[in-house]
């Protein structure tokens, strides 16, 4: 049994399991299949193979396309002597185009001189290949900044790059110059996530949280979060958007902006998509969903239909007239498991999917209604040039994003790593037409 995820993708879904609300059904069957894998895990310790078998299809009836237990059940399947069961489910995992090891894993052994086990190695060997031809636009010299949040200005040529770990936002001009827009001694940031800018009304608009990771953490901020709004034309901060009587913890990892100027902010932690409307000007929940961990958000072209994904379910749809959320279907051989940014595009979804391996750059087709994801396409895919990008942008025709933000190098405790462990941070452009 190969453990065949990031250590970030560990810690996320355990700060997942330990902060989640437990009221909502989708949640609860999540929550039910995390049990179910850990007490599986038990039982293959002890070498209790029946048990570990009889567990792990539990889990996997629960979360169907979920890679790592696809992968463990076929484990499993192989050492309870159902080869054939075995080969299906392994070559389901290879079908995701995800890449692990089953040839130096023992619980193959039954499996591993026949014919079809040789297929399948050669396709998950296929699945370590890169795909896709990025280019670099630029790199930034100060290693260890934790990107995440990007936004374009146009009219000044200038992009936005937020950091987490120094909890501030730089801009670089169209020469190349880098300085610091804003900073946390400046307006109090905390880590930076996703940034949007308002084009005509020239705001910048900034998701902010507070997590270990963050330089100058205070245990007494853990989990706070407030949305920034800028000025571009001033360089000044206008407000600051915060839950107002509110005990609960939050992490505001994405945002975006509807047609009509409203803001839309997803929470990591706590089941909740909220708005600032452009009328009210301040910030209240919008809908509370069946979630789990709220990543990315993006809306639609005419803005009835606003896009979530979830880190630990896939792709929901939210009516905004009526509030109605339902969750996006997706292909047998697809996994939606580890999706961080989405963006619509010309009726398909682009999404940075970091918690699987190899982490990846996918476009999702959807169907008239948006209701079903047709096809899964993977456009970028490399773990030298892009080994942990995160949030991206859309510009035209092409998809700007952070190629290397560079979370693994954190300790379990939020603590960071030498710097001599950091490469510099790079920003990518992918043609997506």
């Amino acid at each position: 049994m190969k453990k065949i995820f990031s250590l970030l993708a560990i810690i996320i879904i355990a700060l997942q399991f330990l902060l989640l609300p437990k009221t909502l059904f989708a949640q609860q069957e999540v929550q039910q299949s995390r049990e179910l894998a850990k007490t599986a895990f038990k039982y293959y310790q002890e070498k209790n193979y029946t048990a570990y078998l009889e567990t792990l299809e539990k889990a996997v009836k629960l979360r169907p396309n979920h890679p790592e237990l696809t992968y463990n059940f076929a484990g499993a399947l192989a050492l309870a002597g159902n080869k054939k069961s075995a080969l299906v489910e392994l070559s389901k995992f290879a079908d995701f185009g995800l890449i692990a090891n089953p040839a130096a894993d023992d619980d193959f052994a039954s499996i591993k001189e026949t014919p079809e086990f040789q297929e399948i190695l050669k396709r998950i060997e296929k699945n370590r290949l890169p795909i896709g031809q990025a280019e670099t636009i630029f790199k930034l010299t100060e290693k260890d900044l934790i990107t995440e949040g990007l936004a374009y200005d146009p009219q000044e040529q200038t992009f936005y790059v937020g950091s987490i770990r120094k909890r501030k936002i730089i801009a670089i001009n169209k020469d190349g110059k880098v300085t610091d827009f804003t900073s946390s001694q400046q307006d109090g940031l905390w880590g930076v996530f996703g940034m949007q800018i308002d084009h005509k009304k020239r705001f910048l608009w900034v998701a902010s949280s507070s997590l270990p990771e963050i330089a100058d953490f205070r245990k007494e901020e853990d989990s706070q979060a407030a949305i920034f709004q800028y000025d571009l034309k001033t360089k000044k901060l206008i407000k600051k958007f915060s839950l107002t009587s509110d005990t609960q913890k939050h992490i505001f990892g994405d945002l975006t902006l509807a047609p009509n100027g409203d803001v839309f902010i997803t929470d990591s932690i706590s089941p909740n998509i909220y708005r600032i409307s452009s009328d009210k000007n301040n910030l209240e929940t919008f809908v509370t969903g069946p979630f789990a961990s709220l990543q990315g958000i993006s809306f639609s072209t005419d803005g009835k239909t606003c896009f979530v994904s979830d880190y630990s379910q896939g792709i929901f749809k939210l009516d905004i007239a009526t509030k109605n959320i339902t969750k996006v279907g997706a292909p047998l051989n697809a996994t939606m498991l580890g999706i961080d940014g989405i963006y619509f595009y010309q009726n398909h979804l682009i999404a940075v999917q970091n918690g699987v391996n190899p982490r990846r750059v996918i476009k999702l087709s959807l169907n008239s209604k948006f209701d079903e994801i047709e096809k899964l396409t993977v456009i970028a895919a490399s773990k030298e040039l892009m080994p942990d990008p995160t949030l991206g942008m859309i510009l035209d025709n092409d998809f700007y994003f952070h190629a290397n933000a560079q979370w693994n190098n954190f300790d379990r405790q939020g603590n960071i790593l030498p710097l001599d462990k950091f490469t510099e941070p790079i920003l990518l452009k992918l043609k997506i037409k």
